[in-house]
């Protein structure tokens, strides 16, 4: 079976781009997350137009390093699974998480999908990637995609104890 794994990444605006417009979109962002729908027609082109480019900014180690940590991930869990890994991201870059599930299903026979995000609360990794997750698989029915996350919490706390140990042993 075929499998390609989708790394779900937040996204991060990056450092160059036009502080003017990266005001004007969060503003525009935040008053679309809060009013009804049919409020938001007069803001929503200017809203996509920013998000567009900002998605579209060209991303360095520089301006980036969400961006460019992502794709390290990425590549280190291609090694380690010996699947394709590819990066989605919830906001800010592209390609957004939607994208990046369509062109995996498009390619592959199982898509699995991962995010870093460990704690359960957050609207992303709760509502936001399950709810793409669920768009797509319409669009794939002969296709599996899987979510695999919540992460058990004693996972969690093994990943952590495994970090602080190689910090106390580098710090010794």
């Amino acid at each position: 079976m075929n499998t390609i794994i989708v790394l779900a990444m937040h996204g991060a605006i990056p450092k160059n781009f036009p502080q003017d417009e990266k005001i004007e979109f969060l503003k525009l962002h935040s008053q679309i997350e809060n009013i009804p729908e049919s409020q938001r027609v007069s803001i929503q082109d200017r809203h996509d137009e920013l998000d567009k480019k900002m998605r579209e900014w060209p991303r360095t180690i520089e301006n980036d390093k969400f961006h460019f940590s992502s794709n390290q991930i990425a590549e280190a869990l291609s090694k380690e699974s010996g699947n394709e890994v590819v990066v989605g991201y919830n906001e800010f870059c592209s390609p957004d998480l939607k994208v990046a599930l369509r062109d995996s299903a498009s390619r592959a026979d199982q898509v699995l999908v991962m995010t870093p995000m460990m704690t359960q609360g957050g609207i992303h990794s709760e509502v936001e990637i399950p709810e793409e997750i669920e768009k797509v698989k319409l669009e794939f029915p002969d296709k599996q995609l899987h979510y695999v996350w919540p992460f058990e919490v004693a996972d969690i706390a093994h990943f952590f104890t495994d970090q602080i140990k190689k910090f106390e042993n580098t710090h010794a």
